[in-house]
């Protein structure tokens, strides 16, 4: 009987929803680059993927609203950093959520966080279909991340919480949300590490906002101990995918790899002020003699940008970035000497003598690890004397620079 009266109700609702909505348009969302960092080493990685607050209504950038205050949230718990990528779309259903992770490699992230079911408790979407394309996207996404990825479905909230829904036909749907979330929870014990998240209660409005930074910050109090938890049972070398430290990339990993490398079309390309000034700002920094943003193209090692250092460009094969590209933290050499695989190289018996090497891969917008922010010396450097949160944060500059004006996913 149920069914049946949600099966009459939905036109009423889409015809509620459709005249409500168009209040929408005027209300910011952010459109930056959709990924925010928070200062530290060894960050952990999380994917928001969902409609609703993962959209970001009512701010301008992505640092502003919840993947942001999420970030900040997690690397406070964790004292390490922490990395949000996020796929929102105001129109996301359960149903159709799979489709946005098809090119997502979900086997990068330590925790990824599913916001979606607000449409669908507007829409009245039914039992039977709300949870054969819940159980879907479970499977989907376990399926396709590390065996260490953990996975959060957050409840829906409060639909009357939403100010544009605040109505007494919002009820409806507010009630329909709560029997949506019973049907997830009695899911998730066919999954192993999926973990679902009440997302109540929601902060109140500010008065005259949409939503405010401050709300997204309470929300993301509201999940930040569910998302923490898992993140604490793994080691930086256990975190992320099962590959032994600096091993060789797939095939296929290297071929994606060139791809985005190749979709870039920046090796081979004249230096650029944008990034020159972060190069030279890091040799600085670190009081380096040399410092630059190498690109690894197929099998040479452009110099997109440098400071210190004549060469334009070296052979791929032997060189510390190739080795940087292989793992997600830093990677540093604090006597190149002593390294059996480096001490040959022409860097370092050649004019330059570069005895220290310290370097953090910088990202594709599609996550492959194209090149890297190096900084070399002309002098061994102690184990421990280089700050790995602040070099990641030159290569975080970077890569937004990198980012500006590409054609981001959705």
């Amino acid at each position: 009987m149920r069914d049946i009266l949600l099966w009459l109700m939905r036109p009423f609702m889409r015809f509620w929803v459709a005249s409500v909505e168009s209040e929408l348009d005027s209300v910011p969302r952010p459109r930056d680059i959709p990924q925010v960092h928070a200062p530290g080493a060894d960050s952990d990685r999380l994917l928001i993927v969902g409609s609703g607050p993962a959209v970001g209504w009512g701010v301008l950038s992505h640092d502003l609203s919840l993947p942001g205050a999420l970030a900040r949230a997690v690397s406070a718990r964790t004292g390490r950093g922490a990395m949000v990528d996020v796929i929102p779309d105001p129109k996301m259903l359960a149903s159709t959520a799979v489709r946005y992770l098809d090119d997502a490699r979900l086997w990068r992230y330590d925790a990824v966080v599913l916001m979606v079911g607000i449409n669908d408790a507007i829409g009245l979407t039914g039992r039977r279909a709300w949870r054969r394309s819940i159980r879907g996207l479970l499977k989907h996404v376990e399926d396709a991340s590390s065996q260490s990825t953990s996975v959060f479905v957050v409840g829906i909230p409060p639909i009357r919480s939403l100010r544009i829904f605040d109505a007494i036909i919002g009820s409806i749907a507010q009630r329909h949300g709560h029997v949506l979330n019973r049907v997830t929870l009695g899911l998730l014990g066919e999954f192993e590490r999926s973990t679902f998240v009440p997302f109540s209660p929601v902060p109140v409005p500010v008065p005259n906002r949409y939503r405010s930074t401050e709300e997204y910050r309470l929300w993301a109090d509201l999940i930040v101990d569910a998302v923490v938890a898992p993140l604490s049972k793994y080691s930086s070398v256990d975190r992320g995918p099962a590959r032994a430290p600096f091993a060789e990339a797939s095939v296929k990993e290297e071929s994606d790899r060139q791809r985005a490398v190749d979709d870039l079309g920046i090796a081979g390309t004249p230096p650029e002020e944008r990034f020159d000034r972060i190069v030279e700002l890091a040799r600085r920094t670190f009081h380096a003699s040399a410092a630059m943003f190498s690109v690894v193209d197929n099998d040479r090692q452009w110099h997109k940008s440098r400071s210190g250092i004549e060469l334009q460009e070296m052979p791929r094969e032997g060189s510390a970035c190739a080795v940087t590209i292989t793992e997600a933290g830093a990677f540093i050499v604090p006597n190149t000497l002593d390294d059996a695989r480096f001490a040959t190289h022409p860097l370092v018996v050649g004019d330059a003598r570069v005895r220290f090497y310290a370097g953090f891969p910088v990202e594709a917008p599609t996550g492959e690890r194209i090149g890297a922010l190096c900084i070399l010396d002309d002098a061994p450097r102690e184990p421990g004397s280089v700050d790995e949160a602040l070099l990641r944060e030159f290569a975080m500059l970077l890569q937004a620079e990198l980012w500006r004006g590409v054609n981001l996913p959705a």
